[in-house]
């Protein structure tokens, strides 16, 4: 028997007898802990003035992570710079391979 568009649209496929069942995912006792936790960054004045030199050298080199991050888009380069330092020590404090 053929369905309708109405009927084919709300039919849920069954599944079939043959489907593999995987085991749901799960995160290992190490990072489940460590997610949770937040760690301390320290960003060293070598960092630091590397990112400085990065951002005078191209105001664009930070374009990926959007237009707040883009020293020619209206914001003024140690409003990039202080963005992008929070950006990094947010992602390395919440890294379990950070600790």
């Amino acid at each position: 028997p053929s369905l309708d568009a109405a009927e084919a649209e709300t039919t849920t496929p069954q599944p079939s007898s043959t489907a593999v069942q995987l085991p749901s995912s799960q995160v290992p006792d190490w990072v489940k802990g460590g997610l949770a936790t937040r760690r301390n960054v320290v960003i060293t004045t070598t960092a630091n003035n590397e990112l400085v030199e990065i951002l005078r050298r191209d105001p664009n080199a930070l374009e990926f992570y959007g237009p707040h991050c883009v020293v020619d888009r209206g914001a003024a380069p140690d409003d990039t710079l202080q963005t992008m330092l929070r950006v990094i020590e947010q992602v390395l404090g919440a890294d379990v391979r950070s600790s």
